[in-house]
């Protein structure tokens, strides 16, 4: 092949006016989501400044609604008390090994497990009574 037997370059035809008008529409589309975009963004911002500037009243309606749940919820009503409990000893089953320990509320669970199964010992911090539970294997 050789350039004078074949013509390396495109013809311009009539069709190449038509396809320039469309390749600058897609830019002024763009152009206008871009700008529109932007106008979004400073109306936001500028919203979000007014919200700060004018704070005062979010305060008075957290407030409000705080309380409205301490009236609908009257065990939330304060912070309870500090309980002081007793000194206990729990004692350790014959040949186990404390696998586990938690609380929850005045009950302490301990789990314990040995040669004869598992046992759960619950004690209860108030009244320092001792419940037991075997799992046999």
């Amino acid at each position: 092949m050789t350039a004078e037997s074949k013509n390396v370059t495109s013809d311009v035809t009539s069709n190449s006016a038509a396809e320039d008008q469309d390749d600058h529409r897609v830019p002024m589309l763009l152009k206008v989501i871009v700008v529109g975009l932007g106008l979004g963004i400073i109306g936001m911002l500028a919203l979000i400044g007014y919200k700060i500037m004018a704070g005062g009243d979010d305060k008075a309606q957290e407030t409000a609604v705080g309380a409205a749940n301490r009236a609908a919820f009257p065990l939330v009503q304060g912070v309870a008390e500090p309980v002081e409990f007793g000194a206990y000893t729990v004692t350790r089953p014959a040949g186990s090994q404390l696998v586990n320990v938690s609380s929850a509320s005045a009950e302490i669970t301990f789990h314990f497990t040995g040669p004869d199964g598992d046992i759960i010992i619950l004690l209860d911090r108030k009244t320092g009574r001792e419940s037991r539970v075997t799992i046999a294997n």
